[in-house]
């Protein structure tokens, strides 16, 4: 697949992503919404914020980085860390409404997901 139809799809499915979204906060009632219904909302947020941060990024580093990146890399890279904050993002969100939201627990998860991100960076330069 070449960038020019990654970013094309991935701008797709941020454009869906968003109108889901939206949906799913104007249908689902929270004081009477089952857990489906939190799940609904909590998925929809994840993915849509996924895919407005991985085409925000990969423009970003697109057009500030001096350094030439091959442009796969750059939307493997740009994509992988936008999974990681939109986790952060929804994890915080989750742990707000369940009113266990510290600083202690945010730092917890940004350390757990950097030391994942290392171990993926190891094991690529060791295939390399």
């Amino acid at each position: 697949m070449t960038v020019r139809k990654f970013l094309y799809i991935l701008g797709l499915a941020a454009a869906i992503t968003t109108l889901a979204f939206i949906g799913v906060v104007n249908i689902i009632d929270p004081t009477q919404a089952s857990s489906l219904g939190f799940i609904l909302f909590y998925l929809a947020f994840f993915v849509m914020l996924t895919s407005w941060l991985a085409l925000v990024s990969f423009i970003c580093r697109k057009i500030f980085t001096r350094v030439y990146l091959d442009p796969s890399e750059n939307a493997q890279r740009s994509l992988r860390q936008s999974l990681w904050w939109s986790l952060i993002v929804v994890v915080a969100i989750y742990l707000q409404t369940k009113e266990l939201l510290t600083w202690l627990n945010v730092a917890l998860l940004v350390l757990f997901l950097a030391v994942i991100e290392f171990f993926i960076l190891s094991l690529r330069k060791k295939q390399a």
